[in-house]
């Protein structure tokens, strides 16, 4: 069960931190005058859980 919990941890993590780094950027676009256009999601909300790992794949 350990194994599958660091797995688990070792996908969670670089995406869950991905996902904190872009909403604090666009907190900080959002604070400009003008405020430039959002950034994209659409990464987040394509990714499957049902295929590979994401490890490796850029920022």
């Amino acid at each position: 069960m350990q194994a599958g919990l660091t797995a688990y941890d070792a996908e969670r993590v670089p995406r869950a931190s991905r996902v904190q780094l872009q909403a604090r950027q666009q907190f900080q676009n959002n604070r400009m005058n003008p405020a430039p256009p959002p950034i994209s999601r659409d990464w987040i909300f394509e990714h499957d859980v049902t295929r590979a790992p994401m490890r490796g794949v850029a920022a």
